[in-house]
């Protein structure tokens, strides 16, 4: 099951309104989240003030093993999340070094019966969208 929305204007509060959004149909919080996390300063800073807000239980972010893939980022994204479901596992982030936030990524593989994926796509200058993907 897929449950979308996007905000306008990428900001913490844009960001963090998306995702409730988007979980609003499960009223709870995801069990892991694989974020938007191309890397830019101003891109992850925000993202992860909006994650710090929902407190999920594992982060990911799959563009630094695939390049930032513009426009398909979102759709990549969201295949990860079937992936994560159907494998029952969640990738690590690669070459993640020294966060400014703590929060919990996942810096090694990560196993469990996950029953929801919380995806973000963001566009710097446009839009941040969320969509929840739940095992039925």
């Amino acid at each position: 099951e897929l449950t979308a929305y996007a905000s306008a204007g990428p900001t913490e509060g844009g960001c963090a309104e998306s995702m409730r959004r988007a979980m609003a149909a499960t009223g709870q919080g995801p069990d892991v989240v694989i974020a938007h996390g191309d890397g830019s300063v101003r891109s992850d800073r925000l993202e992860a003030a909006a994650l710090d807000l929902i407190a999920p239980r594992c982060i990911t972010s799959i563009q630094p093993a695939t390049g930032h893939t513009m426009s398909a980022c979102g759709a990549m994204n969201l295949a990860a999340a079937c992936l994560v479901l159907a494998d029952e596992r969640v990738p690590p982030i690669r070459s993640l070094g020294s966060p400014e936030m703590m929060l919990p990524f996942a810096r090694h593989e990560v196993r469990g019966r996950f029953q929801t994926v919380l995806v973000n796509a963001i566009e710097p200058d446009n839009a941040a969208a969320s969509a929840l993907v739940t095992r039925l």
